[in-house]
């Protein structure tokens, strides 16, 4: 909820560029930190694999 009040509502995957209805904050560290910058604005299935361990890594790099 901290994120949402800081951020908005998230409009587009920063990484595959949809304009979904499913879209979430995704925590860029994984320390989940009270900085705005430490947020990234992703759809359920980049979100999904964002935070998944085998390709993780693949979509991390862009963001991290």
């Amino acid at each position: 909820q901290w994120v949402k009040r800081k951020l908005g509502k998230p409009t587009i995957c920063e990484h595959c560029q949809k304009k979904d209805k499913k879209l979430h904050w995704a925590n860029k560290s994984h320390k989940y930190l009270w900085n705005v910058t430490d947020w990234i604005s992703l759809c359920a299935k980049c979100h999904g694999k964002y935070d998944s361990g085998d390709t993780r890594g693949a979509i991390k790099k862009n963001y991290a």
